[in-house]
Parts: C-alpha cells; structure tokens; sequence
C-alpha cells in the first residue's frame, strides 16, 4: 500500500502501519470520528454504563455480567482521565 493509498483510506490515521494490507476503505469514516470521540469519552462511557445496567435489569445479563462490565467501562474512565 502506497502512501497515498493509506491517506485515501485513512489506513494511517489509526491503525499506524500495523497491518501490511491497511484498512478497508469502509473504516475510513471511524478514522474521521476520533477527534470527536476525544472529545465526547464521558458521555459515550456514560451511556454504556446505562445500556450495561438497564441489561443487567432486563435479565439479558446476569447481575454479575452487568457488574462486570460496569467495572470495566469505570476503569476505562479512570485509566483516560
């Protein structure tokens, strides 16, 4: 993949050069979303801990299940503040 193969693709942007081949050019919009991404962490956090619970609530998770994930989306906020 050529350079400006990757700048059309946005292979650069978030995947680094890791994978020979790139990224689809479908994931090129995920590339493009990362600075609002940064921006909107507490939120997106926020309505995973309500989706994890409001599963663990409905019995689509076990209590633990839901726990689990919430501890786990707690520390993710933690570990990017």
């Amino acid at each position: 993949m050529t350079s400006s193969d990757r700048e059309r693709t946005g292979a650069a942007a978030l995947w680094g050069g890791r994978f020979d081949e790139g990224m689809a050019p479908e994931m090129a919009p995920l590339n493009l979303s990362l600075s609002t991404d940064g921006r909107l962490w507490r939120e997106d956090i926020q309505g995973s801990l309500a989706w994890a619970r409001a599963l663990g609530e409905a019995g689509v998770l076990t209590t633990e299940e839901a726990r689990t994930l919430c501890r786990g989306l707690d520390e993710v906020g933690a570990r990017i503040q």
